[in-house]
């Protein structure tokens, strides 16, 4: 029976080395991660400022159209669409 195993210490030796990589690569991939969840809510965030800017694109060229002056209840309008947007 060989129980070199015992006294062997190449594996304790190695075993610091492989938690050493294991702790980078964790943290490199756990970065990675944060990143695209980062900018998963800044592309929502960016879509919905850019559904805003639609709505007011679409009353300045309705207020175009109409005449500005014309139309006094329009500002109502704007601001409850925007309220519902958040």
């Amino acid at each position: 029976m060989d129980l070199r195993f015992k006294t062997d210490e190449s594996a304790a030796e190695g075993l610091t080395m492989r938690v050493l990589v294991t702790v980078i690569l964790f943290c490199a991939i756990l970065g990675l991660s944060i990143k695209a969840g980062s900018d998963f809510i800044n592309e929502g965030k960016e879509k919905k400022l850019l559904d805003q800017l639609d709505i007011i694109e679409k009353q300045a060229a309705m207020m175009y159209t109409q005449g500005g002056a014309r139309e006094i209840g329009l500002e109502a309008l704007f601001f409850q669409e925007i309220l519902h947007l958040n």
